[in-house]
């Protein structure tokens, strides 16, 4: 039985200082025995960084254990146990809270009171310890002394490490939400789907919904479904994950274009019977893609349409100004139709170049309600008796800087199509409204709105309205949806070309069956920005001045010397553009102005201005041209411009206006 017993090298006899066999049962025992609870005790608190406390409130009597003197970072041999020394050490943020609660506690009458609390002590050497007390009274049986025992567990490792986890989740959130990326864990055995905030706000699902497989399923679009489980299932069963694109209808019945990747995750037993997947919102990527396809093809358009319009004003310059000049000498019926046509034709490249936003204005500072009140009565007589037009306009709408008339341009077309589109009846809506935009935004045709304020122009009716398809080409010039016929294709492109030219967008929202609604946003100013609206070109009875002549259409620049010699004026022709600078340099002191169109073969017009009033700075200057943009599509000029086609009156008019 000695055996058994404890031999001398055991921990407990070095303790006790004699093996235990030789203990008597008697106080001798108690002692050893209160020797060992008191170093398990003390080895327990220092495990797990505790510390606890004892206080008599009838003496005063106040102890701390070795744990929290190690806790408050002190010296039990050097430093004595008291209050005043306890709360010194407290955190001053804390120090009024913790004294709060110890008064209400020791004015509880309950035998049982306690508290729990956190709070923080401030070490001498400066450091900071975060803690978690519990204190309560105790009553010895027998006895009516009031006690106060309390532990006290130091945190601050385990709080400083939630803290880092808790940092490290918040950045890999707002890391999701700025790369728009999701990511989910399926257990497959208990279905269980854990969905990142990120990928919970791409399904457009509320966090506190539950989410299993079979949910996340029924989101996936239904012509997609069948691809993205097989293709779920293959990764389960240990295969590659391939990239799939697919798309999710929301609850509230929205697409978003998404990308997904999963693969399995292998645990230590060798099951694959878990998944992570990370889902990417590639709906506002596939948005600007879009918008820059579509954009890319009106600029293809438009170039075409320039060009067109370019050479067709040179043809229509030289049949209105010599049908003008055999109108002026004998008056005949034919003459007057070809006159006629030939006003239409140019009308015609008009709207052309406004689509191409290449057509010349006269902006001012224009107030949209007025101008839309000036053209509503037009615009009844064009919708007719069967169609009530309503207007909702802002009192305080901000002025914006456009020609009045490409306003009136586009209430008109946008009339007209609505009329189309009610089939006479129904009801046409107009309103005017102030927006500001604090991001960019989306427009319908590929152009976009920069943040900012805008004046709003919207016309809505209650007509047939259009699918995606159809909305995606209303504004390519002579697209149209009407029969054979009854409609060029232009109106809705001339309100593009005009709308985009003043630095605004349009967005459309239309559905078959609930009809159409255009915003027309206008960049609002201020009236420090305004500027003096060109003068009205007329002609004047006498006229004096030489001038140079540079056009490279023979036949145009001898109808436009013939119109300025007819008014008075002394012209030099250049027939040969390679011998522009031979003739100026012969004719350059009695010159007054340069008069030269700007597209022509080699050197445009600027260019060749810029070089001849290096060599005469007073050297006035008129630009004509079927177009203002160059092949960049950049405006070529600001100042004084003619557009082609012309009659001899605005010729002459724009002549003398250059040049006094």
């Amino acid at each position: 039985m000695n055996s058994k017993l404890p031999q001398p090298n055991d921990p407990l006899k070095a303790l006790l200082g004699k093996p235990i066999s030789e203990l008597r049962f008697s106080s001798e025992f108690e002692i050893a025995s209160q020797d060992v609870r008191e170093m398990l005790l003390a080895e327990s608190e220092r495990l797990a960084q505790m510390g606890s406390w004892y206080f008599n409130l009838d003496t005063s009597e106040i102890h701390w254990s070795d744990g929290l003197y190690r806790i408050l970072g002190m010296d039990s041999k050097k430093q004595q146990a008291s209050l005043e020394t306890f709360f010194q050490c407290l955190h001053p943020l804390d120090k009024e809270r913790l004294k709060s609660s110890t008064d209400k506690l020791l004015q509880n009458k309950s035998p049982n009171a306690a508290i729990v609390d956190e709070f923080r002590f401030l070490r001498n050497d400066g450091s900071i310890r975060e803690v978690v007390a519990h204190s309560a009274f105790v009553s010895p049986q027998g006895s009516k002394e009031r006690r106060m025992v309390g532990a006290i567990l130091d945190v601050t490792e385990r709080r400083k490490a939630d803290r880092e986890v808790e940092r490290s989740a918040s950045m890999m959130g707002e890391a999701q939400r700025l790369a728009n990326l999701g990511s989910w864990y399926w257990d497959v055995d208990t279905d269980r789907l854990e969905c990142s905030e990120e990928l919970l706000r791409i399904l457009g699902v509320d966090p506190n919904q539950f989410i299993n497989m079979e949910f996340f399923d029924s989101l996936i679009h239904e012509e997609e479904k069948e691809l993205f489980v097989k293709q779920r299932d293959e990764v389960l069963h240990g295969r590659q994950s391939p990239h799939t694109d697919f798309r999710i209808t929301r609850p509230d019945g929205s697409i978003r274009f998404v990308a997904s990747q999963a693969q399995a995750v292998e645990l230590a037993s060798g099951s694959t019977r878990r998944l992570f997947g990370i889902i990417l919102d590639n709906t506002e990527r596939r948005g600007l893609e879009e918008q820059l396809k579509q954009s890319q093809k009106m600029e293809a358009l438009g170039r075409l349409a320039g060009g067109v319009a370019h050479d067709f004003n040179n043809l229509l310059t030289l049949i209105l100004g010599n049908a003008h000049l055999l109108n002026s000498k004998f008056t005949d019926e034919k003459l007057k139709q070809i006159i006629q046509a030939a006003e239409l034709g140019a009308s015609l490249t008009q709207r052309l170049l406004a689509f191409t936003r290449q057509t010349p204005s006269q902006p001012t500072i224009v107030n949209l309600n007025k101008v839309t009140l000036n053209t509503g009565k037009v615009v009844e007589r064009v919708l007719g008796n069967g169609v009530t037009v309503k207007y909702q306009l802002a009192s305080d709408l901000h002025p914006i800087r456009i020609d009045s008339s490409q306003v009136q341009q586009i209430l008109l077309n946008l009339a007209a199509n609505a009329k189309d589109a009610m089939e006479g009846k129904g009801t046409l809506t107009i309103t005017t409204t102030n927006e500001t935009l604090d991001k960019t935004v989306s427009g319908t045709g590929g152009y976009s709105g920069r943040p900012g304020e805008y004046a709003v122009l919207g016309v809505s009716d209650t007509g047939t309205g259009m699918d995606e398809k159809t909305q995606t080409r209303i504004f390519e010039p002579f697209f149209t949806t009407k029969d054979p016929g009854k409609g060029t294709g232009l109106g809705l492109s001339t309100v593009f070309g005009v709308v985009s030219q003043g630095g605004g967008f349009i967005q459309v929202k239309s559905s078959p069956g609930k009809g159409t609604q255009f915003h027309l946003y206008f960049p609002a100013i201020h009236f420090e920005n305004q500027i003096s609206p060109q003068k009205t070109l007329k002609p004047k009875e006498q006229k004096q001045g030489t001038i140079f002549l540079i056009e490279d259409n023979a036949a145009v620049r001898d109808l436009v010397r013939e119109f300025l010699l007819v008014a008075g004026y002394k012209v030099y022709a250049v027939d040969d553009l390679h011998k522009i600078d031979e003739q100026w340099e012969r004719h350059r002191p009695e010159v007054d102005l340069l008069l030269s169109d700007m597209v022509m073969p080699g050197e445009n017009g600027k260019s060749i201005s810029k070089r001849l009033l290096a060599s005469k700075p007073d050297l006035k200057v008129l630009f004509i041209s079927g177009y203002a943009h160059d092949e960049s599509g950049s405006k070529m000029t600001s100042g004084p411009f003619l557009q082609k086609p012309f009659t001899q009156a605005q010729l002459v008019a724009a002549v003398d206006e250059a040049l006094h």
